[in-house]
């Protein structure tokens, strides 16, 4: 699909998505690029940077490991199809087979059904021995069905009791239907500029490749960690087996971001900021309900550029299964560095 000239496919359901605010940050970023790349730099569900692959090469990076497989999903060169034949051989044996599989094991009748984890289990192995790149795509495809399909209030911090009105209805619903459903639409993904590579490392660690104008950075707004949000996709993407606890049953060790904390954000742009190579122009995006005060991250921004912009735009927000609100997204441009 396309907005009015940037193209879009959402992967998963995602909090901060900026699916709907395509048309109002890419063209900023496009320009600010002036035909050199765009570092995405928390990516999460790349909205921005699928919307920008026709025009800019995207250098993008998240610290989760499902983000990074929806971006190798939409931003890699797709390379041969996948073999789905095979694939769906290789899912009914899985199926078939006696031994229950992680998701069985851990999550049934919880975020999703029984026979829905057991789907999620069959489809995870079949997908491990695809050969890559077609591999993301069927990874990508199953953090979707997975998102489709929860019993939950649209997102993986906790799930609907069963006798909620709601439940009957969605664990009737099929993983291996929406599975196959997302992955033709994956397979139909055209190549993007040669130099598009995908990246999951802690943001600080970062170092930009010297083709990147601009960077792009959508961090965190709250005090809600998005590694309790989306535990489980993390999970499928790993498949590794992992240790859980409480009764959401949570990843023991799971990635916790300065920017979640009001003591810490200041600092932890502060630290982004000053990272950046010279001559690269920055965007940060930023609610007006963010832990740090949008005049507060305008100022660390100017300690570093000499121009400076603030844009903003109003739309509907999701609030994690508590219905939409109104809210501003800015977008603080620094665009000529400090001599």
């Amino acid at each position: 699909m396309t907005t009015e000239r940037y193209p879009w496919l959402q992967v998963i359901r995602y909090m901060g998505s900026k699916l709907a605010l395509v048309d109002f940050i890419a063209p900023v970023l496009e320009s600010l690029a002036g035909g050199q790349g765009i570092a995405d730099l928390m990516a999460g569900s790349h909205a921005i940077g699928f919307a920008l692959k026709p025009y800019l090469a995207i250098f993008a990076n998240d610290v989760q490991h499902y983000s990074y497989v929806v971006g190798k999903a939409l931003l890699d060169d797709p390379g041969d199809p996948v073999d789905g034949r095979a694939l769906a051989f290789a899912i009914r044996d899985q199926l078939a087979a006696p031994t229950r599989g992680f998701f069985e094991s851990t999550y049934a009748d919880t975020y999703l059904s029984r026979s829905q984890c057991r789907e999620v289990d069959a489809i995870r192995r079949a997908a491990g021995a695809v050969p890559e790149p077609g591999r993301y795509r069927c990874l990508a495809a199953l953090l979707y069905a997975m998102c489709y399909c929860q019993s939950t209030p649209g997102h993986f911090a906790q799930f609907l009791p069963a006798h909620h009105p709601r439940v009957q209805t969605l664990r009737a619903l099929s993983i291996q239907e929406a599975f196959w459903n997302k992955l033709g639409e994956l397979e139909q993904i055209k190549p993007g500029h040669p130099a598009n590579s995908v990246h999951c490392r802690p943001v600080e660690d970062l170092v930009l490749p010297p083709h990147v104008g601009v960077a792009y950075l959508d961090p965190p707004y709250s005090s809600e960690q998005y590694s309790r949000f989306y535990h489980l996709l993390e999970t499928a993407v790993l498949y590794d087996d992992p240790r859980v606890q409480h009764k959401a049953g949570y990843r023991t060790g799971r990635f916790r971001s300065d920017f979640c904390y009001p003591a810490r954000v200041e600092g932890a742009f502060r630290r982004v900021l000053s990272r950046l190579p010279p001559g690269v122009r920055v965007a940060v995006s930023y609610s007006d309900r963010g832990l740090l005060p949008v005049d507060t991250l305008v100022s660390l921004v100017r300690e570093r550029y000499r121009r400076v912009e603030v844009l903003s735009h109003r739309h509907r927000h999701s609030s994690l299964g508590k219905g939409t609100s109104g809210v501003r997204e800015y977008l603080v441009v620094g665009s000529e560095e400090m001599l």
